[in-house]
């Protein structure tokens, strides 16, 4: 009786030490400030994480669906969009917002950079003439913040990528306009 009781305390403690090694049993952190959306979450959660009515439905670059809601952030209305992939995983996750001004558009891209700067450091900075990007590369996702403003549109997105898309190489699960053209041909 003493071995079984020891064997089953002594099993329970490298149970509990393994799920704290790999994480297992701990909550999976919110990916973005904008969602309460972690990388566990699957296409029916969309329904208890936004409130509002969905926009609309189209096919993700990850083959899965992607789904959009409006979605106020940091003062501003926008929209967010749930990428998901063939199995429904989340594979990414942005806000937009379309701007009304280019004061407008310089000022939401300014509060977006600064927020990101302050929680994951400097940025890989791809600016160019008229739009703007940046790119923060973290072990939980890569993050892209874009801005693009012509004489008829001014838009920014802050886009947030499940760690297997994440990266510059890692091309694998985008959807690319030739595998469309060859599947649709089929």
């Amino acid at each position: 009786m003493n071995i079984r009781k020891f064997c089953t305390i002594g099993l329970s403690i490298v149970l509990a030490a393994g799920m704290l090694l790999t994480g297992c049993g701990k909550k999976t952190a919110q990916i973005a400030p904008f969602s309460d959306a972690t990388w566990e979450t699957v296409e029916s959660d969309l329904a208890t994480l936004e409130t509002g009515e969905e926009k609309e439905t189209y096919p993700s670059m990850y083959y899965g669906q992607t789904h959009t809601y409006a979605k106020s952030y940091l003062d501003y209305d926008g929209t967010v969009k749930y990428m998901f992939d063939d199995k429904g995983r989340l594979m990414g996750l942005a806000w937009t917002a379309v701007a009304k001004s280019e004061a407008q558009y310089q000022e939401i891209y300014k509060k977006l950079k600064d927020k990101l700067t302050k929680e994951y450091g400097e940025s890989t900075d791809r600016s160019g003439v008229t739009n703007a990007g940046d790119v923060w590369y973290t072990d939980e996702g890569d993050i892209i913040l874009i801005g693009s403003s012509t004489d008829k549109l001014k838009v920014v997105q802050c886009g947030y990528l499940n760690p297997l898309v994440s990266g510059e190489d890692n091309t694998s699960y985008i959807r690319s306009s030739e595998t469309e053209e060859t599947s649709e041909a089929q």
